[in-house]
C-alpha cells in the first residue's frame, strides 16, 4: 500500500511540474527578473509594479511613461489597467535566448505568444542584483 501511495505522489508531483512549467526551473537569474517584472505588472495591472525590477536610472523614465499613459487614457477612453489586462490575458512571454555582453550586462530576448517580433531587455548588475535598464545603458 505504501509503495502505491509513493507512486501516486510521484505521479502528482510530475504532473504539477508539467502544469506549472518546467521552464521556471531552467530560467537564468536574468530571465527570472524579466519574468517577475512581467508577472508583477500582469498581477497588479499597473506599470509601477516594475519599479523593484528596474535600475535606479530607469525609475524616472518609468514614472514619466506611466504619467503620459495615464494622461492619454483621458483622451482615448481605455484605462491602462484595461489594456494591461487584455495584453496579459492574450499573451504569454517566451524566452528566445540570452546574450552576454559582459559580466555586468546581458540582453534577454523574448517573444510573446503568436508574435514574430523579438523584444530585447537589457539587464545590468546593479548593487549585486540584476535589474532591467529601460534606457539600455
Amino acid at each position: 500500500m505504501k509503495v502505491q501511495q509513493i507512486w501516486i505522489s510521484i505521479a502528482c508531483i510530475t504532473w504539477m511540474t508539467i502544469l506549472v512549467g518546467c521552464e521556471q526551473f531552467s530560467l537564468s537569474e536574468r530571465q527570472k527578473v524579466v519574468q517577475a517584472s512581467h508577472d508583477a505588472v500582469c498581477k497588479t495591472k499597473d506599470l509601477n509594479a516594475m519599479k523593484p525590477f528596474v535600475t535606479e536610472s530607469s525609475k524616472p523614465i518609468l514614472e514619466i511613461s506611466t504619467s503620459i499613459t495615464s494622461l492619454s487614457q483621458i483622451f482615448l477612453g481605455n484605462t491602462l489597467s484595461d489594456r494591461i489586462a487584455v495584453e496579459c490575458q492574450s499573451t504569454k512571454i517566451g524566452f528566445v535566448d540570452e546574450i552576454k555582453v559582459n559580466e555586468q550586462r546581458y540582453i534577454v530576448r523574448t517573444r510573446q505568444t503568436g508574435a514574430q517580433e523579438v523584444k530585447e531587455s537589457v539587464l545590468i548588475l546593479e548593487n549585486g542584483a540584476w535589474k532591467i535598464s529601460l534606457l539600455g545603458l
